[in-house]
């Protein structure tokens, strides 16, 4: 066989591997917003994943700007959604940090920060 055979071949065999690589989850959006500066404390934490993710292996941590851990409600998740629910917040500034496991079970992480004063 040619050798444009076996380059065809492998440029092919390169871009299917390239896009399954690809294919991991990644974070879309979440609520709050990173840098937000809210007027009311949020009730919860949701995260928005393009695709699918496995709510058993993945978590949501908050922290209020002095260090200390916010006792948050379990992750629960409705296919691309990581929810976790919230009790009543002090104003202040918050830390999320989370970790996901997608479907393909790679696992991503990552944080965002919110302003969580009222009025």
């Amino acid at each position: 066989m040619s050798n444009r055979f076996y380059g065809l071949s492998f440029a092919i065999v390169a871009a299917l591997y390239a896009n399954v690589a690809a294919a991991h989850a990644v974070l879309v959006s979440s609520s709050p917003a990173d840098g937000s500066k809210l007027t009311q404390p949020p009730k919860e934490i949701r995260l928005l994943f393009n695709e699918a993710i496995e709510a058993r292996f993945s978590s949501v941590t908050l922290t209020r700007s002095d260090g200390k851990k916010v006792q948050t409600g379990g992750a629960s998740s409705n296919a691309r959604d990581l929810v976790v629910s919230l009790p009543l917040l002090q104003p202040g500034k918050y830390q999320v940090r989370w970790q996901a496991t997608s479907a393909d079970s790679h696992r991503i992480q990552g944080s965002f920060g919110f302003d969580g004063r009222t009025g």
